[in-house]
């Protein structure tokens, strides 16, 4: 089946790169099902976790390695778009070591870097739509939706993961009901920010990488209340000695910096 995949991913990206299937134990079920390395330019797809979560769930096995190649697929392939446009995405500038204030929460540069990725998976996940592809592993994330704690902190997480949320449900094999359940849920704790943070990424495109950096610019603003700027960095800074891929070949990308100034 994964073979399978892959060939569909091939003739989606019209790119191919090494996959590996590791079968190493998983131990939460947060845990992706597959991951793109941007440093290495290859994707590992975590099979054990996919088995588990497809007997476990009854969900169908070939959708998920289906989902879950092409969606690492569309990471190689928004990778190279990025370099033509000398802009690197994962990586955090010169702050990315700092902890911030979020009304009285502190935020890591972890939290970031989440925050970024999730942006990235919406363009992806918006392209695959177009060929039917879909995570059918959300149905799962219903039931860890909304953290237990303080309102203030449940606010805070629904807020931080409105892009990974809206994603699932603009672009997943949710039922009309399980949408609008979801939703309302949400919206119970952040308000209007959902309508508004829906309205700006609707407008994310896969390839429009101007229109990305000023939509992430506004979201991050708006949702985790930090300045943003982007900071030219030489690509040994970036791979820090790493043999980086051959397609990652300017001297210099320009990095997201997250600023309290």
């Amino acid at each position: 089946m994964i073979k399978e995949a892959e060939e569909k991913a091939i003739s989606i990206f019209d790119i191919k790169i090494p996959l590996t299937i590791n079968e190493e134990e998983f131990h939460s079920v947060s845990e992706p099902l597959g991951e793109y390395n941007y440093y290495e330019d290859n994707i590992a797809i975590y099979i054990n976790k996919i088995q588990y979560l497809t007997k476990k769930y009854e969900l169908n096995i070939e959708k998920m390695i289906n989902y879950s190649v092409c969606h690492e697929y569309g990471h190689a392939k928004q990778a190279r778009i990025f370099e033509e446009q000398q802009f690197f995405p994962i990586m955090i500038g010169k702050y990315r070591k700092c902890v911030y204030d979020f009304e009285r929460i502190k935020i890591s540069s972890e939290d970031f870097h989440q925050f970024i990725t999730n942006l990235l998976d919406f363009c992806i996940n918006k392209e695959l739509k177009n060929f039917e592809i879909v995570d059918p592993a959300v149905k799962i994330a219903l039931d860890y939706l909304e953290p237990s704690g303080p309102e203030e902190y449940v606010q805070f997480i629904l807020t931080k993961n409105l892009p990974k949320h809206i994603g699932y449900y603009e672009f997943s094999g949710l039922s009309e009901s399980e949408r609008n359940d979801m939703k309302s849920r949400i919206v119970n704790h952040v308000g209007e920010k959902w309508d508004y943070t829906c309205e700006i990424m609707r407008s994310l495109e896969f390839s429009n990488v101007e229109n990305y950096i000023k939509k992430q610019s506004k979201l991050i603003e708006y949702l985790l209340k930090q300045r943003v700027y982007y900071k030219e960095l030489s690509s040994e800074e970036i791979f820090r000695g790493r043999n980086r891929p051959t397609f990652w070949n300017k001297t210099s990308y320009f990095v997201t910096v997250i600023s309290q100034d």
